[in-house]
């Protein structure tokens, strides 16, 4: 489940100016993204199955790794990554525990496959998230990422939780802002949050100001109307690769 993540002292004293702020637009000269980083898939479980057994091996003789419920977490269907490996009725899955990319199999009865074409690229050199759909720049927008104590890590995932305040029946706090997308990756560096695992997410603020700082916990934080127009593209599943 996708941790609220709280208001540390981690902010400096004096916010340092971020880059000038657009709200996220088409491009209009259109830029492609390799064809391969698309071709990624992700199982969705079925909806009559009310908790998902992720065993160690393709055997159901191995042993059980973890238990998920579904509904996944809040609301929707469960999400996992894929790792592309199949065996003997089974699926490979990445499970959404730490340490992160850890693995075991469903049955392949269980769940579905599927793709998408978006993905988020999060460029934490540039502090900026940009999304492609089939392979084309769509939208780019201005980010504030972690601290250097608790830094966004590099690394790639799926959104397996979308949050919208308007529709959602969860509550998360004001500090949330509008939305917010929940990784299926953790924080590096923190073992838990507020008792629980300490996902990563993209998500809304109310500190439009801070949007190209390192301020956070390791989540990505974006203005209100940027996220909520990325909330127009972005679909349970979505790739999210973030880099240095």
């Amino acid at each position: 489940m996708v941790e609220p993540e709280p208001v540390t002292n981690a902010e400096p004293t004096v916010a340092p100016s971020p880059a000038p702020v657009q709200q996220a637009t088409p491009q209009e000269t259109p830029e492609s993204i390799p064809e391969e980083i698309l071709k990624d898939e992700f199982a969705i479980v079925i909806e009559d199955i009310a908790q998902l057994t992720i065993f160690s091996a393709p055997s159901e003789e191995s042993s059980q790794l973890k238990v998920l419920s579904n509904p996944g977490p809040f609301s929707g269907p469960r999400i996992l990554e894929t790792t592309g490996q199949t065996g003997n009725g089974f699926i490979e899955v990445i499970i959404p525990i730490l340490p992160n990319k850890s693995v075991g199999w469903v049955m392949a009865k269980d769940v579905t496959v599927s793709s998408t074409d978006q993905i988020i690229i999060v460029d934490l050199s540039d502090r900026e998230a940009t999304l492609f759909v089939d392979g084309v720049i769509t939208l780019s927008a201005p980010v504030a990422i972690g601290t250097d104590e608790t830094p966004t890590p590099v690394l790639e995932a799926i959104i397996d939780v979308i949050w919208d305040r308007n529709t959602s029946a969860e509550n998360f706090g004001a500090f949330y802002g509008s939305n917010l997308f929940g990784l299926n990756q953790h924080s590096e560096v923190l073992q838990s949050f507020d008792g629980k695992r300490p996902a990563i997410a993209i998500h809304g603020t109310t500190q439009p100001e801070l949007i190209g700082s390192q301020v956070s916990n390791g989540c990505i934080r974006m203005q209100n109307e940027d996220i909520a127009a990325f909330a127009e593209y972005v679909t349970l599943g979505t790739k999210v690769q973030i880099i240095d």
